[in-house]
């Protein structure tokens, strides 16, 4: 996969990292990052459930507070909902 395609993919883990650990994040740039990769059938499939869902970080937000209680929980999770994605598009 192209450098810039993974660029994508790790700025919105970065975005809901920062998000879900009292960090803000682009609104805008999660929903435009958001639908570019729901729109590439190779890349939605691996896409963690929370980007399907989840169509702004507010709505993201009220997905990963009640699920864990700490900022280490909530960013393990994430690693390992992307980590599926990230290898599938590594070079």
């Amino acid at each position: 996969m192209n450098k810039e395609l993974i660029n994508k993919v790790e700025s919105l883990k970065i975005i809901l990292v920062s998000h879900a650990t009292g960090g803000t994040g682009d609104d805008n740039e999660y929903r435009s990052l958001r639908q570019e990769l729901i729109g590439l059938p190779h890349i939605a499939k691996l896409l963690p459930r929370s980007i399907r869902i989840c169509r702004n970080l507010s709505e993201f937000w009220n997905f990963i507070k009640p699920k864990f209680g700490t900022y280490a929980e909530r960013r393990e999770y994430l690693r390992s909902e992307f980590d599926p994605l990230l290898k599938g598009v590594s070079p």
